[in-house]
């Protein structure tokens, strides 16, 4: 038995060597690879669990026979991370098994995994924008849930997809099953193969995205000679979402896997942006005819987000005819 509130623990074992794991929400996994207990002794092994964020894995592809959550668990376990497991299996019975946000909300990470469908299409937006307008983290992967949900032919209506994922849906089958990470981004060195042995090899159709609105939102991951695979969400907003648009259990290799997964947890449990500054575009060429006025607009953007403010003065240099700056 076990003490809440110590973290006290007895058992009774015969006599042997044993491998011991201690797990705790919230926590990582301890290990104690070689535990001997000889007759007649009491044995301690303490064990020091080192913090970590609360984890919900959602199994989405159960309901249809296409399950792919062991990809998950395997990357989950190999990082020594703890997590609870939600499975969906009858989304569309009364009352339906698809978490609400009072089941996501508990947790500082819902890593959601949709092999074939979309949380639109069993009807969980609603539990992912209330979750997400909470502050939540959610790490979105799924080879249609673009085609679903952002504009597929056969699409459900979602605003989230655009509001809240800050995607755009471009085509329902990419070019290519081999990706890059974007260089000075989350994957960067990253590259990926989501086709043939060492993954689950069930892509038929990965979707290609484009990022909606580029002030909250940044590719991360791009299909080689084609368009974006994934992006990050959450700058300047009160949650945070790694969104790939093609299934993570098709990674080949458990240590890509692992790789991607550690470096989805890390970023999106990273402090906000204590300051930052964004001038755009960074360069401009504009031509008009003599005797005229050629305006080049300019933004300056606070990408701050930790709050306080600061002043700063523009200037122009270099220039050999009248100019002005206007606010």
């Amino acid at each position: 038995p076990t003490d809440p509130a110590t973290g006290f623990y007895t058992t009774l074992l015969p006599v042997g060597t044993y491998a011991l794991k201690a797990t705790s929400l919230g926590h990582r996994v301890g290990h104690a690879s070689v535990v001997t207990v000889t007759e007649g002794d009491t044995v301690i092994q303490d064990f020091v669990l080192p913090p970590a964020p609360t984890i919900l894995l959602v199994d989405s592809g159960r309901w249809y026979y296409h399950s792919q959550i062991g990809y998950f668990q395997e990357a989950l376990d190999a990082l020594d991370y703890y997590y609870d497991t939600w499975t969906i299996e009858e989304p569309f019975a009364t009352p339906s098994d698809v978490p609400q946000a009072s089941d996501l909300s508990p947790y500082d990470i819902v890593i959601w995994s949709a092999p074939q469908d979309s949380p639109g299409y069993i009807g969980a937006e609603a539990a992912i924008t209330e979750y997400l307008d909470g502050g939540g983290k959610l790490f979105l992967t799924g080879q249609d849930v673009g085609y679903w949900d952002g504009g597929g032919s056969w699409s459900i209506s979602t605003k989230y997809y655009e509001n809240y994922l800050k995607a755009e849906y471009v085509a329902d089958n990419a070019a290519t099953y081999h990706l890059q990470g974007l260089a000075g981004d989350i994957f960067d060195g990253l590259n990926l193969t989501i086709q043939g042995e060492g993954g689950a090899d069930n892509q038929s159709s990965p979707d290609e995205i484009t990022v909606a609105n580029t002030d909250y939102a940044s590719t991360v991951v791009q299909y080689q000679g084609d368009g974006s695979g994934g992006q990050r969400v959450g700058l300047c907003l009160p949650y945070r979402v790694v969104y790939l648009s093609f299934g993570f259990e098709a990674i080949n290799g458990a240590s890509d896997r692992q790789a991607v997964m550690e470096r989805v947890i890390n970023w999106l449990m990273s402090p906000s942006q204590q300051a930052g500054l964004e001038l755009t575009p960074s360069s401009q060429t504009l031509i008009g005819p003599p005797a005229t006025a050629v305006t080049h607009p300019l933004r300056l953007r606070n990408s701050g987000e930790i709050g306080g403010s600061d002043t700063y003065t523009l200037t122009l240099q270099g220039n050999d005819w009248p100019t002005a700056l206007s606010t």
